[in-house]
């Protein structure tokens, strides 16, 4: 049970349907009505004179002007306008139109504007068509509303109702088409592992099948004389009867059979529950196909319990449950009133502004050892390269010799431990995952971020390491800044790649880890060919730690640059042996900038090669 202290709405803005609850202080959530019913039909139809027709009235006015309704307006989300026969309409005014009528009954219901806005939004959309449904809230009168994924809404309706275990759940939301998602339980809130939406197998397709099957069944039963000649019914009032197949679709969700009237000179005829079940038979199919794929797609371990759970209008089919069971490895159970599981959710949906009871959620281990390691390894080279710079620097400051490659190295590291720590910021504060409504800190952000105070530390670092060895400022930065240079370039592209339509977010932060042991073995190389040359390192006999050195080189770079077995063998065979000539010729400063490039690289390959859904973590 959800009781707020303020007012709140839940708008579920759906292709076929708008649905909203509403809840008062101190009251239980309540679905609002319109026109007696408690679900919106998100048609809209554009008068001649421009005006905006909305819900069942623009269905009953469809076949009047054809070219000028809309019947799923959030299908044309991705375009900024269409022509409504001589006018050209936004499409966000479309959708406005529909959510000021939703806006204009909370307001009648509650006796005044509406304190916080929750608006629910298919799982897979990305920025643009986000950015649009704000705009037309914002434009209908509900002004800053928080944009909900619609099947995290959905879970958030059943936590609001019952424990939700661990495991991950999967929604099938039978609406207009198929949207299946899956979820995963953190703290506080839950992560979207894949989504897949099916426009052609969900109630608009059922509708346009029933359609089809009582037009058939009333040309049989009428006789030959009638059906012949002329223009044919549908083709002069199509909507209304499309209009007439979506009621009586609805209505066999109580009652065992309806009566379809159809236009004279057809008869009517009655549709039963039999009857729509094998209709609807090959539509349902390929809604369980979807959700079938869905799961494949967020790549679950073979023995993972999953929960199945129904929404939308088409989990009350004859026959849903029963189809998406033939494919599914659990069985499907259909949510308490499922028409308004979303909207439900979303008012009980924690908002921005509230604490959310959680626990601390620990890191991964892998990125508090890399930004601890390279942090570590940046200071190291760091006070080595000072000490032998000073070691062989005469009084009057001029270099004699220095080992740059250590200096380059050390930048290097220490950018990397900057953008790891701020890679941990996800689990410091779970709002940061890029799909979070109203994240703080996101991903786009936050590496670009990183970056920026990446090269600063270094910057600041060049000007104590210039000061405290008595060297000239400009040799210090040209080695530190110009290498840390692409590889902050290469983080900030990849985080400002994650701005696409996003594939789970969980993805991108295994994605955009620096990965450990191509870093370790970078650092241990560079280091173990330094100390050959150095009296004041580990001496190392030059025959043993320049191969192994050249190796752990090789090692890293191919780590960084390849992710087979074969691709990795096939690049380590050069590399190493030009990696041991450069080490023999005491070209450590080369074997550095080559590891800072192959640093860079691998943040370019994220930058320009997103992952899929169903990538396996690395």
């Amino acid at each position: 049970m959800t009781i707020v202290s303020v007012v709140r709405l839940g708008l579920d803005y759906g292709a076929a349907a708008t649905k909203a609850v509403i809840a008062l202080p101190g009251r239980d959530p309540t679905p609002l009505r319109f026109d007696g019913a408690l679900t919106l039909p998100s048609a809209v139809l554009i008068e001649p004179g421009g005006d905006l027709v909305v819900g069942l009235a623009a269905w009953r006015r469809a076949s009047e002007h054809p070219q000028r309704f809309v019947p799923a307006p959030a299908r044309l989300a991705h375009l900024p306008t269409i022509d409504a026969d001589t006018d050209v309409v936004p499409v966000v005014d479309l959708i406005a139109a529909t959510l000021r009528r939703v806006a204009t009954e909370a307001a009648t219901h509650s006796g005044g504007p509406v304190d916080e806005v929750m608006l629910t939004v298919p799982a897979g959309w990305g920025p643009h068509r986000r950015d649009l449904l704000r705009r037309a809230a914002h434009t209908a009168g509900l002004p800053n509303a928080q944009l909900v994924p619609a099947p995290v809404a959905v879970a958030w309706h059943l936590l609001a109702h019952a424990p939700v275990a661990d495991s991950p759940i999967l929604v099938c939301d039978l609406g207009a088409g198929t949207t299946a998602t899956v979820l995963r339980r953190r703290p506080g809130g839950f992560d979207i592992l894949s989504t897949i939406e099916e426009p052609d197998a969900g109630g608009m397709a059922v509708d346009l099948a029933v359609l089809d099957a009582v037009t058939a069944r009333a040309r049989a039963a009428a006789p030959a004389d009638q059906t012949t000649g002329g223009e044919s019914p549908d083709e002069v009032s199509w909507y209304a009867d499309l209009d007439q197949a979506r009621t009586a679709k609805e209505a066999l969700a109580h009652h065992t059979s309806v009566v379809v009237s159809l236009p004279h000179p057809l008869p009517a005829v009655s549709l039963t529950r039999p009857i729509l079940a094998d209709t609807a038979g090959l539509v349902l199919a390929r809604a369980a196909d979807t959700a079938h794929r869905t799961i494949t797609a967020a790549d679950l371990p073979t023995d993972s319990p999953l929960q199945v759970c129904c929404v939308g209008a088409g989990a009350l089919l004859p026959g849903a449950v029963e189809a998406l069971a033939q494919r599914l490895p659990a069985k499907p159970t259909v949510v308490d009133e499922p028409h308004h599981a979303a909207a439900r959710g979303a008012v009980a949906r924690p908002t921005e502004t509230q604490t959310v009871a959680q626990p601390m959620q620990m890191p991964d281990g892998r990125d508090v050892a890399v930004a601890v390691g390279a942090a570590a390894t940046a200071g190291a080279m760091t006070v080595l390269f000072l000490a032998d710079t000073n070691t062989n620097t005469t009084g009057n400051g001029t270099i004699q010799f220095a080992p740059w490659g250590l200096l380059a190295s050390a930048a290097v590291h220490i950018t990397i431990a900057v953008i790891t720590i701020a890679l941990l910021m996800p689990w410091l504060a779970p709002g940061a995952l890029p799909s979070t409504a109203g994240s703080r800190w996101r991903l786009p952000i936050l590496l670009p971020a990183a970056a920026a105070a990446a090269g600063a530390t270094v910057l600041a670092i060049a000007t104590i390491i210039t000061a405290v060895g008595h060297l000239p400022i400009n040799t210090i930065l040209a080695w530190t800044v110009l290498p840390v240079l692409p590889v902050a370039v290469g983080a900030a592209a990849a985080g400002l790649a994650t701005r696409r339509d996003p594939p789970p977010p969980w993805r991108w932060l295994d994605r955009l880890r620096p990965p450990l042991i191509p870093l370790a073995l970078g650092a241990t190389a560079l280091m173990v060919i330094h100390a050959t040359g150095d009296a004041t390192s580990l001496a190392l006999p030059a025959t043993l730690a320049l191969p192994i050195g050249a190796l752990l080189y090789a090692g890293a770079v191919v780590g960084l640059l390849t992710t087979t077995i074969v691709a990795r063998l096939l690049f380590a065979v050069p590399i190493a042996p030009a990696a041991l000539l450069l080490a023999v010729a005491d070209a450590g400063a080369i074997l550095a900038v080559g590891y800072a490039a192959a640093i860079a690289t691998w943040w370019i390959i994220r930058a320009v090669n997103p992952p899929t859904s169903h990538e396996t973590p690395p």
